[in-house]
């Protein structure tokens, strides 16, 4: 029995887990240290940004799927290239994106919440 193949987005799952962990982290830490003065608690803030990483760890988890050599072996070479590209491309905004995570969480930790 053959392993069933993977979709032609799952190599944009690592990018796509990336941008949307990023924005959503973004958008509740903003909300969390401007407007919800009673969330400002940092362990919300670190449940938060827990839940983001592993979402972009997620991402990164499924993308591998995109380069196994069974999928692979079926594609021309110049699309096995653009493959190989995207969940790369993807794997580095994760990197990225993972340290702007940590950088938010860490205006959590310094700036008072509701100035």
């Amino acid at each position: 029995m053959s392993a069933p193949k993977p979709s032609k987005w799952t190599p944009w799952a690592a990018l796509a887990a990336a941008l949307s962990a990023e924005a959503l982290h973004h958008q509740f830490l903003s909300d969390l240290l401007r407007f919800r003065c009673e969330w400002g608690r940092p362990a919300l803030g670190w449940a938060v940004t827990t839940l983001a990483l592993l979402w972009m760890a997620a991402g990164c988890l499924v993308s591998r799927t995109a380069l196994s050599e069974a999928t692979l072996a079926g594609l021309a070479p110049a699309a096995a290239r653009n493959r190989r590209f995207i969940v790369q491309l993807g794997w580095l905004a994760c990197a990225v994106l993972a340290i702007a995570v940590l950088w938010q969480m860490l205006a959590v930790l310094l700036l008072p919440s509701c100035p």
